[in-house]
């Protein structure tokens, strides 16, 4: 669907920042340390939800970053168990667990953890 002029998102020197009709507004480090780790997976966006951010690829939202700002990736039958195993808690009674803290760190550690979670929100979508 077309984007509305003057709002989106665009990246520059290493900081994202949301641009909503004249006002440009930095996100924060942690939701762009995010974004830049999930680079390979695509065109990962950001959009302001649950006082935090909702993280959308192809219109399936796979991933939040809360207010406090902690990752949370979507998970379901085929994947939770993996969570669970990493004593990792869900974002209350959502779908989404707690992205272990490994993650954080580089693309190699949150590939699988990010792929299950896009694969859980497209089996979700059907």
């Amino acid at each position: 669907r077309p984007r509305r002029p003057g709002r989106g998102y665009i990246r520059e020197s290493g900081s994202i920042l949301h641009v909503v009709g004249m006002g440009v507004k930095r996100i924060g480090t942690v939701v762009t340390n995010v974004l830049n780790i999930l680079t390979p997976l695509g065109d990962v966006r950001p959009k302001r939800m649950f006082g935090g951010y909702g993280l959308f690829l192809e219109g399936s939202m796979f991933a939040l970053i809360n207010k406090n700002d902690e990752l949370y990736l979507k998970a379901d039958d085929e994947n939770k168990d993996a969570f669970i195993a990493r004593g990792s808690g869900t974002h209350g009674k959502m779908p989404y667990y707690a992205a272990p803290a490994e993650t954080l760190e580089s693309w190699e550690e949150m590939e699988s953890w990010a792929n299950g979670a896009v694969e859980a929100a497209r089996r979700g979508k059907k």
